[in-house]
């Protein structure tokens, strides 16, 4: 595995863990282990692999959220909600 793919499995990996604990801190029972944290809005800056990464891996880790995703164009932002 090069450095590169390691990284589109870090980044995620680690906004995951950073939400958990953020939400744990904000209110315990909002992100125990037998449900999914809830957040309202999910916001990812940038367009790029890892941008992508983050949006399907939060699918999986918290309730429906909506994202906000900001691009410099709309073709950038549809590669991202695309994914």
């Amino acid at each position: 595995m090069d450095d590169a793919e390691l990284t589109l499995i870090r980044t995620p990996a680690t906004t995951a863990l950073a939400i958990k604990h953020i939400l744990a801190a904000d209110s315990p029972e909002r992100a125990t282990a037998a449900t999914k944290p809830v957040i309202e809005t999910l916001v990812v800056f940038g367009t790029g692999p890892q941008a992508c990464i983050v949006v399907e891996s939060r699918q999986g880790a918290m309730r429906e959220a909506g994202d906000l995703i900001p691009a410099r164009s709309v073709e950038e932002w549809q590669q991202v909600v695309s994914h």
